[in-house]
Formats: structure tokens, C-alpha cells, sequence
């Protein structure tokens, strides 16, 4: 790579920002990110919001962010709304106000976190499309978070890290790119990949092959064939490589000196060339 990296602000650079909220995306638009990551889901209205954990409150694989409680998809669209953030002043925003709230310049990079239900299944390649788990529901909620991006004037990408997201992302006349997270297993990612044939993979630092993020004991370099690691395999399918999530100035570096196009980042500022 030698073009200057793009950093995405993820969750609109949740270490310096409430995460997820209008105020992170205005906040690192003006620290200069060049796409805003956002997570989405629905509330029990069928809206479109803001938000990354199943929960409003602390419980499995929640952290309790907001003064509110409950599943996100069981509440209704003014309680998710008006719950805040963090103690902070910003709340959970709709996605229509994410959107209105990024200048057409900036990349809207839209994680599709789930469609209403536990039953998600991540980082699983299913043997056909009908055995997907909740294939209808996947489809009505993606065909509601388009609907919605639609009416950005912004480049928009999508990503999901359930087949059932990609797969109804595949199916849909999407304006905008397909991304496909790699997270655990290499292989799944890989397969996925091959299937719905993304504009760019989104990969965690411990699959940077050959830098000291790498972790060996968790994924298998060779999975990636030779010469081993995402950015190579990555140039076979004309795919971009986003790393994720960068937190230092040295994980920072790691990706870009792996190849990376771009990294996503808690922090603005972690990585300027001289």
C-alpha cells in the first residue's frame, strides 16, 4: 500500500466519544476520520438505531452504556432514543440522524449488529442459503437500514458478521460496498469471503500476519495460503483490508506496515506519516 491509510472512526472513536451517538460521528468528523463505523439494530417499533450490545443494560454480552434496560429490539423507539449514553448527555440516536448528521464526504461504514433476536449466529459459513437461521428476519431488516441509508449522499459500506446479514445484503440493491469481518476462525471468513465476493475484508490485528499483533496460537497463518496473512490472500479478490480495532499508535503502524488500506480506531491522530 502506498497511499496514506484511511482510518475509520469506530463507533465514532468510542475512546474519546460516547460511542455510537451523533455526538462521536460530529466529534470525529471534525478530528478528520474518513468514515464513521456505526453499529445497527432495531427497536420493537421496527426502527433503525444506533447501538452495539444486545442489551440496554448489563447482561450477556452487554455492558450496561446506557440508563436504560432491556433488549434493544423488546423496547420501544422513544425508550431507546431517549436512553443515554455513558452518564453522557448524548443518547441512542436513530440511524436517519447519523445519517443527516455526516457531510457527504466522509464514508458511512454501517455494521449490521443484529435483526431482532438472540439467534444470530456470527462467525458461521451455513451449507446452503436456506439453512441460514432467521434468513426472513435478516431480510426485513436489511431492506429497513438501506431504506434508510439510501437517503445519505455519503459513500455508504456494509458489513455483518452473521451470514444471514451478507447474505440478505447480497440480495438487496445495495448503493454502496459489501464488506465481509473475518473474526475467529480464519477459515469461515475465507468461505464467506468466497461467497459474496466483498470490496473489502475487515480483520482483527491478531490475523496481521507477520506483525507482533499476529497471534499464533489463536489462527493459522498458513489458512491464508502462501505467502500467508489477509492482504495477500486479499489481493486475489481485488478486496481493500481494514483492520480492526486499533487503539495505539503502534497497532496503528503494525497495520499499515502489514499492508493494511485503512484501519479502524478508537482514537483519532494514531498514525501520521512524516
Amino acid at each position: 500500500m502506498s497511499r496514506e491509510p484511511t482510518v475509520r472512526a469506530h463507533r465514532g472513536f468510542a475512546g474519546q466519544f460516547p460511542e455510537n451517538t451523533v455526538a462521536a460521528a460530529e466529534g470525529a468528523v471534525r478530528l478528520g476520520a474518513d468514515a464513521i463505523e456505526i453499529d445497527v439494530m432495531p427497536t420493537a417499533d421496527g426502527d433503525v438505531v444506533v447501538f452495539h450490545d444486545p442489551r440496554l443494560d448489563s447482561g450477556p454480552d452487554s455492558r450496561g452504556i446506557t440508563d436504560e434496560t432491556g433488549f434493544v429490539w423488546e423496547r420501544s423507539t422513544d425508550a431507546v432514543t431517549e436512553a443515554r449514553v455513558r452518564g453522557s448527555d448524548a443518547t441512542v440516536p436513530l440511524l436517519s440522524s447519523i445519517v443527516d448528521a455526516v457531510p457527504p464526504d466522509v464514508v458511512l461504514s454501517i455494521e449490521l449488529k443484529n435483526p431482532g433476536t438472540a439467534d444470530i449466529h456470527p462467525d458461521e459459513a451455513f451449507a446452503s442459503p436456506d439453512r441460514i437461521p432467521n434468513r426472513e428476519r435478516w431480510r426485513s431488516f436489511v431492506a429497513d437500514v438501506v431504506d434508510v441509508a439510501s437517503g445519505a449522499d455519503n459513500p455508504v459500506q456494509y458489513s455483518c458478521f452473521c451470514e444471514g446479514g451478507l447474505s440478505a445484503l447480497a440480495d438487496s440493491d445495495i448503493e454502496g460496498g459489501l464488506a465481509v469481518p473475518f473474526w475467529r476462525d480464519v477459515e469461515t471468513g475465507l468461505e464467506l469471503a468466497h461467497r459474496y465476493d466483498p470490496d473489502a475484508l475487515h480483520v482483527p490485528l491478531s490475523m496481521l500476519v507477520g506483525t507482533a499483533r499476529f497471534d499464533a496460537e489463536a489462527h493459522d497463518a498458513s489458512a491464508f495460503g502462501p505467502p500467508g496473512g489477509p492482504v495477500a490472500w486479499a489481493e486475489t479478490i481485488d478486496a481493500d483490508v481494514l483492520a480492526w480495532t486499533v487503539q495505539t499508535w503502534w497497532e496503528a503502524r503494525a497495520a499499515v506496515e502489514a499492508g493494511c488500506d485503512g484501519f479502524f480506531a478508537d482514537y483519532p491522530d494514531l498514525y501520521r506519516t512524516e
